[in-house]
């Protein structure tokens, strides 16, 4: 277990160095996993079994990182992560090339969040038209005798 906490500990210090040139990055935890956030949405973290993953939604960059050898997807139990890829053990100590997978999730939550934000964004309000003035009542003709 101290070992993993250690492994765990060092793989955050890499990641967090990957993403010191991002800007709008926030730090917290997410699944009980040290995470990196923008614009509100996470990009990447440091999973339980001591993996760096990132989430790339981008079908075509995804492909391309899920196909480098010793990639993985990231799995939470039995349930494979949506757009998340375990990043090969050996890019863990590259940083350049761990920084460029990064930046490039990055870019993705920050696009992804923004583009959310704008089709769930609240409309502004309508001016409401002037009040009329209510109706006086009139009272009842009275019928002929």
């Amino acid at each position: 277990m101290a070992d993993v906490m250690a492994e765990r500990a060092a793989l955050w210090a890499a990641l967090r160095a990957a993403a010191s040139p991002l800007r709008a990055v926030v730090e917290r935890k997410m699944f009980g996993c040290e995470a990196l956030f923008t614009n509100g949405a996470i990009f990447a973290l440091v999973w339980k079994t001591a993996r760096i993953g990132v989430k790339l939604p981008d079908g075509a960059r995804f492909d391309a990182l899920a196909s480098e050898k010793g990639s993985e997807p990231w799995r939470a139990g039995e349930m494979i992560m949506a757009h998340w890829v375990l990043v090969p053990k050996r890019m863990e100590t590259d940083t350049r090339k761990l920084s460029e997978w990064v930046g490039e999730a990055h870019g993705m939550a920050g696009a992804n969040a923004k583009a959310g934000a704008g089709a769930n964004a609240k409309a502004p309000a309508k001016a409401k038209a002037p009040a009329k003035a209510k109706a006086k009542a009139r009272p009842k003709a009275k019928a002929p005798a």
